[in-house]
């Protein structure tokens, strides 16, 4: 378990942050605005004493941002999915220039209306992801509408449109396959994800299941979602994407469900 938490802690090539004594950064914060409720959402992931720092601010947030009531976003999962991209830690930095305990992209955080270096801030860049994590969780259940929800002037694209009339036939992804592609949307875009979809309709396997996508774990090239990196990404940097992509929501539900099979009684 240990050697595992270490691979997760540098997903995404994190810059290296040097240990530091004393008070939390970020931790005076934590105190705003914070529910008076316990929260269940404790874990021993072995992320070290940040790990359950910020358990209230990401309750609170689900709970505020999150806008679909038939599907209620697990703040554990959204916890998980924390883990994997900044170890908690508020002040990660990626090679790519994500920032922050849910590593935003510049482009993102301005369309969220987040200012560049607020997405160092946890009380701002924590219910921001969510709305992020929205989107493409929108575009994986919608995807007839990718383009309005994303933005596009086009009408129609044709990837999305595949997708969508997959879903009239035999209908949406239901229960973790939901969170499997909305994960990996977060993490590729959620156009990539639609095309490894389409891909995958192509080849005539069911495009809403996660191994049909990316293939058995370790096993990501010349799936639907390598043809869908390469067109995203160029040969060079789809190959090098692939792997990442592939792994990026299998770990994330990994953790959640180890938090989920620790915890006692239900899981917020």
């Amino acid at each position: 378990m240990k050697s595992r938490v270490v691979s997760l802690c540098f997903l995404g090539g994190l810059l290296a942050l040097p240990a530091c004594a004393g008070p939390l950064p970020f931790a005076d914060l934590m105190h705003r605005n914070a529910p008076s409720a316990q929260t269940n959402l404790t874990t021993t992931w072995g992320f070290g004493q940040r790990e359950n720092v910020f358990n209230e601010l990401i309750v609170k947030s689900v709970t505020d941002v999150w806008q679909d009531s038939s599907t209620p976003l697990p703040p554990v999962l959204y916890k998980s999915l924390m883990a994997v991209e900044s170890s908690f830690r508020p002040d990660a930095v990626s090679g790519s220039g994500a920032a922050g305990l849910t590593q935003l992209m510049p482009d993102t955080a301005k369309r969220f209306g987040l200012a560049n270096g607020d997405r160092l801030d946890p009380n701002k860049c924590v219910p921001v992801g969510i709305l992020a994590f929205q989107e493409k969780y929108r575009v994986v259940l919608d995807p007839g509408n990718y383009p309005k929800i994303i933005g596009l002037p086009a009408d129609k694209v044709a990837f999305s449109v595949r997708v969508a009339d997959y879903y009239n036939s035999q209908g949406a992804p239901q229960g973790d396959d939901r969170w499997h592609l909305a994960l990996a949307a977060y993490n590729g875009g959620g156009g990539t994800i639609l095309r490894a979809m389409s891909y995958a309709i192509e080849a005539n396997v069911d495009p809403r299941q996660w191994d049909n996508l990316a293939g058995p774990p370790g096993k990501a090239l010349n799936t639907p979602l390598h043809k869908a990196c390469i067109d995203v990404y160029g040969s060079y940097g789809g190959g090098r994407k692939v792997n990442e992509l592939a792994a990026y929501p299998r770990k994330i539900m990994s953790l959640y469900r180890s938090a989920v099979a620790a915890t006692p009684r239900p899981v917020l």
